[in-house]
């Protein structure tokens, strides 16, 4: 069947979809170049010769399957389950010049590149999920990038062991969060927690890097007597080669584990008390949740741990457009919880050192019953993310905040100075306009706080298509304009072209220097090419 682009305009004529079906087909001029049947047919046959008939679908339900919105589906799906196998797919997809988009996990391997350009080879990771190694002795395991994070922790539970897992749930991938800054729960750690990769490159090349290159080095040498490239596969989307094996550091489980609660009425002293808990290493890290997060979280918890129809725990909608600086009384304007792990005496010492800055710093310290009265659910969750290391329970309690739609999520790295300035333009920005609805979900330290990780979401209630459209054009490159502004980089891969040169026209010989990177290593710009700007 030939594939025609009006065939997707009326599968989704009635639906929300249809406003943004004229800007995909300007952001996306692939729609056009899908391959011919032939063509098709001919790649298909190459692949399931030497990857096996039940490792490569083109069936178009199964590829529909791996689209993020109607428009995006790739022509063909493959499902390696050796390195083998990921090497003769790029040789093939080299060859034919054809993109490949690689995902993880039931997810793709970053958040933003599960739009798929619509034509080309998704490669499903999922299917090679081994955990290597682990070694406890040089703390540190090697996984395929299909491992989730229940798998992970069922494997060094009875270790008692652990990985920086953040807010993601057991059905997602490690590798995915651990490649992105979002490391999570180790706001006092390292710039993050991966050691070394094995990758392969769109010519098929396989590659190792740190202390894995050589037959007896160990994965947990990061760097050797040679520039260290590790750092092409962080960030990188897809864009440089596929991962099939990465070193991640684990942390032995302390004696004790606790975690302290303190109330602050202003950003800045909510931010001034986290850095200078863990600049001085003080805590293993600290969470800093605006109001409308706790309560939100609060809803979700109470949808896991307690009885869902119970109107009357939470008796408005935190969804509705509100003042972002006037939190309900009682409750306050940001909450810090700040976690502790290591020895019993040790730990005791950090949480009366808590207390002292919390206070100097204005803040109400909450008894861990009291808040438990009031906040049981949120209570619970905090119990099983950082005493119990356990990933989270469900894709909501992942998500942290769900809204009915996001027009746009700011959520990245900003330098602490400015982290205040930016907040209060984004409130002027959005907040009181019909029908928007502006939510901080959470701030949280970076290298030790010498960064701030900010996680801002721009709702629309209601509205027309034409309303949604216009804000999709408007916000969605606007984390390039944060970027000029306030220093802002966004974590999560840019969702367009348009987007990705905005930012990178702004780093000068950066730009320049990966420019040449890409095409040394992906001269064809096979990889990924939705995520690269030219």
């Amino acid at each position: 069947m030939v594939f025609d682009p009006s065939m997707l305009e009326e599968s989704v004529k009635d639906t929300p979809f249809a406003a943004m079906y004229p800007d995909i087909l300007a952001m996306f001029p692939e729609f056009k170049n899908r391959m011919s049947e032939q063509l098709k047919r001919e790649v298909v046959g190459e692949l399931k010769r030497l990857i096996g008939d039940e490792n490569v679908s083109d069936n178009p339900a199964v590829c529909a399957s791996y689209g993020a919105v109607p428009f995006l589906v790739p022509e063909i799906v493959i499902r390696p389950k050796e390195v083998e196998h990921v090497q003769a797919a790029l040789r093939i997809a080299n060859k034919h010049i054809i993109p490949v988009t690689p995902v993880a996990g039931g997810c793709l391997l970053s958040a933003s590149s599960t739009f798929c350009i619509p034509r080309g080879i998704v490669l499903d990771m999922s299917g090679m999920n081994r955990i290597i190694e682990i070694n406890t002795d040089e703390g540190y395991v090697v996984l395929e990038p299909g491992v989730t994070n229940g798998q992970l922790y069922k494997a060094l539970q009875p270790l008692k062991y652990w990985h920086s897992k953040g807010s993601y749930n057991p059905q997602l991938s490690v590798f995915g969060p651990a490649t992105t800054q979002v490391q999570g729960h180790r706001g006092s750690g390292g710039f993050d927690d991966i050691l070394g990769f094995e990758v392969v490159l769109p010519d098929g090349t396989l590659v190792r890097t740190g202390g894995a290159v050589a037959e007896h080095g160990s994965w947990a040498h990061q760097y050797f007597n040679f520039p260290d490239i590790h750092g092409l596969w962080l960030n990188a989307n897809g864009m440089l080669g596929v991962v099939t094996k990465f070193a991640l550091r684990i942390y032995p489980q302390g004696e004790v584990a606790n975690f302290h609660i303190t109330g602050f009425n202003s950003t800045e002293s909510a931010v001034k008390f986290c850095r200078q808990v863990c600049l001085r290493g003080a805590a293993e890290h600290v969470v800093i949740w605006h109001w409308v997060a706790l309560l939100q979280m609060e809803r979700w918890g109470k949808m896991l741990y307690g009885n869902v129809l119970d109107g009357e725990l939470i008796p408005y909608d935190t969804w509705s457009p509100r003042n972002f600086y006037d939190p309900p009384e009682g409750v306050p304007l940001w909450l810090t919880v700040t976690t502790f792990e290591g020895f019993k005496e040790v730990v005791e010492a950090q949480i009366k050192v808590c207390d002292r800055l919390a206070r100097e710093n204005g803040g109400t310290v909450y008894n861990h019953e009291d808040f438990k009265r009031v906040f049981p659910y949120f209570y619970e969750m905090c119990v099983e993310r950082h005493v119990k290391h356990e990933p989270p329970r469900s894709p909501a309690m992942a998500l942290g905040l769900m809204a009915p739609f996001f027009t746009a999520a700011y959520i990245g790295l900003v330098p602490p100075r400015n982290l205040v300035q930016m907040e209060k333009h984004l409130v002027d920005l959005f907040e009181g306009k019909e029908g928007m609805s502006l939510i901080s979900a959470y701030i949280q330290p970076f290298d030790q706080g010498r960064m701030m990780f900010h996680r801002f979401y721009i709702s629309r209630f209601g509205g027309t298509f034409n309303e949604l459209r216009e804000d999709l054009r408007k916000y969605a490159t606007y984390s390039a304009e944060l970027l000029r502004k306030y220093g802002f980089f966004g974590h999560k891969p840019p969702a367009t072209r348009e987007e990705a040169k905005a930012i990178l026209q702004q780093t000068g010989g950066y730009y320049e220097v990966l420019k040449r990177i890409k095409k040394a290593l992906d001269p064809n710009n096979i990889m990924s090419p939705h995520m690269w700007p030219e």
